[in-house]
This record gives structure tokens, sequence and C-alpha cells, in this order.
């Protein structure tokens, strides 16, 4: 069965390519997230960047057990971006609209404020509400001040949290290759879930407790080079006999840190 974009599976002009990923992995994942996982596993084929494609695939019987294999179809957004395109000529077009009725309202009110200072020499007794008026106008101001520097404080915390989510897109890659490489002949990981923004738990299975120990002092000096905090779980006896079960927690260190 197709999934995702149907339309893409259906342009001839669609890159295709069958791409082969771990089945515990893609098991876990929702369909939004299969499509970003496999467009990043294309961009280096079809040149297109994972944040601007739309993806359609079909999985294919297992051949080997642990393997998922996909036939994936992958284009760029095109209609998406150009409609943006369209939504963002409006949007600027109405700020002008808007920012010359502004003008004209300001000049209205200057002109206005002119004729009653003229007036103000001439008649000394309507001087106090003038300059309540004023006053007022100092308080908005103010105001506008204010929401000037709420807004900036806002665009910098934006700011701030895409940082870290680029951060994580570069240390997710590089945590499960650590994995990868660490874990393997007498260690199996079982499990890689995020309980949590910017946290791994990962679960596993040994032979030994010492081989369980061992695997995740490794996984710790890995980790901690690539810019995760590891922080060591529980070992216990595993549910087959001669094996031992052990987790283990790792959070991304988003403030700092230069191991990526």
């Amino acid at each position: 069965m197709t999934e995702g974009n149907i339309e893409v599976w259906e342009n001839p002009k669609a890159f295709r390519r069958q791409i082969s990923l771990a089945a515990m992995q893609v098991a876990a994942l929702a369909p939004g997230e299969l499509a970003m996982a496999l467009a990043y596993e294309l961009e280096p084929y079809s040149k297109i960047p994972a944040a601007g494609a739309d993806v359609a695939w079909r999985r294919l019987p297992d051949a080997n057990d642990g393997i998922a294999t996909f036939e994936v179809a992958v284009a760029k957004r095109r209609a998406r971006a150009a409609a943006q395109g369209g939504n963002l000529a409006k949007l600027k077009f109405a700020v002008a609209a808007i920012a010359a009725a502004a003008c004209i309202a300001i000049a209205a009110d200057w002109r206005l404020l002119q004729a009653k200072r003229a007036a103000l020499a001439r008649e000394i007794a309507v001087r106090q509400p003038l300059d309540s008026r004023l006053r007022a106008l100092e308080a908005k101001r103010d105001s506008l001040a204010a929401e000037t520097r709420n807004l900036r404080e806002s665009r910098r915390r934006r700011a701030a949290s895409q940082q870290r989510v680029a951060r994580l897109r570069q240390a997710l890659p590089a945590a499960l290759d650590a994995i990868a490489s660490v874990c393997g002949g007498k260690t199996l990981v079982r499990e890689v879930k995020s309980p949590a923004p910017f946290t791994l738990e990962i679960g596993g299975m040994a032979t030994t407790a010492s081989g369980a120990m061992e695997t995740m002092a490794k996984l710790g000096e890995a980790l901690s080079a690539k810019g995760w905090v590891f922080a060591p779980g529980e070992i216990a006896a595993g549910d087959g006999a001669a094996t031992t079960a052990f987790s283990c927690t790792m959070h991304l260190d988003t403030e700092g840190g230069d191991g990526l």
C-alpha cells in the first residue's frame, strides 16, 4: 500500500530508490517521522533537501529479519512553495497598505496638532486639555516601546529554540551511529525511545553483567564526545538464561558543547 503523498508516487519525474532501515527503528516512527527519515536517507542521491521534499513510499516484503525495505519516491515541494510565495506577497501588500493608511492618519493628526498649537497662543484656557492629550500620547509611546521590547525578546527565544532543534537534528544521527558502533557481538540494543524533548532512553541485553557495565561505560564515553549528557541506568537479570538487561538515559546539552 502506498503511503505519504500519493501525487508524488504518481509523478513520473519523481526520484525513486529503494531504502533499507532497521525494522526496530521503523516500528517506533509515526508516518510523518518516517517520511522525514526517508527524505533524509534519499537526500544525498536525489539532491532534494529533506525539509523541502514531498515523499511517498511502499514497504516491500521483508527479506531479512530486522531489516525493513522501502521503495521511495521524492519530489521538490514546488506547488507549496509557490503558494507560500503568493501568500507572502499578499501579506507584504497588506502591510504596505496598513502602513500607508497609518502615515495618512499620522499626517492628519499632525496637522490638527499644529492648528491647536496656533489656537493655544490665542486661547491659554485650552492649554491644560492639550497638555493632557500630550501626556496620553507619551504614555502610548511608552506602551509601544514596551511592546517592541517584548517582540524582540520573543524573536530571541524563537531563534534560540530553532538553534536547539537544529542541534538535535545534527546530534541524533551522531548518537545513533555511536550506539551502533559500541553495541554488537555480545550486546544487543532492544529499544531506543524519547520520553521527552532532547532525551533518549536506551534498553538492551548483554550476555554478562560485566559486559553490560562495559557497554554503558563505552556508550557514556562515545555520547559525551557528541554533546550528550549520559546517565547509566539499572542492570538486572534478562528474560532468558545467562542474559543481563541494562538501561541508560542520555540528554542533549542544547546550551553548548562542540562534540558535533
